[in-house]
């Protein structure tokens, strides 16, 4: 943002971050970057890409817990999710071209970074 601004010094930008699907027209915004599916709109939108997701743990929870052995293994340890989202939570896990389907229960789903790094000792998912 500081390059676009130091770029058009005539604009002034208003920043807001929410996980709260805005209404566009209704609250005058005048572009939104979303992550996930749009729904049906009159609206333009274009993809700014997909970013990749990693699967995370932290060394003392595994040490405490287990290593995970295969994606079925995940259903036993307390996943928390980065994103939005609704339980279970159908992850699809890729290896080369082999992939596997696994459905998890977080026990938790936050759309704040900050947040989710606080909460240390769980098995991180980002979707």
């Amino acid at each position: 943002m500081s390059d676009f601004l130091e770029r058009y010094p005539e604009i002034r930008l208003e920043l807001l971050c929410t996980a709260r699907a805005v209404d566009l027209v209704e609250e005058s915004f005048d572009v939104a970057i979303r992550a996930g599916v749009l729904a049906d709109s009159t609206l333009i939108a274009r993809s700014l890409g997909s970013p990749p997701w990693h699967l995370v743990a932290t060394p003392g929870y595994l040490k405490k817990h287990g290593r995970l052995r295969s994606p079925e293994d995940l259903k036993k340890h307390d996943c928390l999710f980065f994103g939005a989202g609704r339980n279970p939570i159908g992850l699809r896990l890729e290896k080369g071209d082999a992939s596997v389907q696994v459905a998890l229960f977080a026990r938790m789903i936050v759309s704040d970074m900050d947040i989710l790094r606080r909460w240390r000792p769980q098995v991180w998912v980002s979707l």
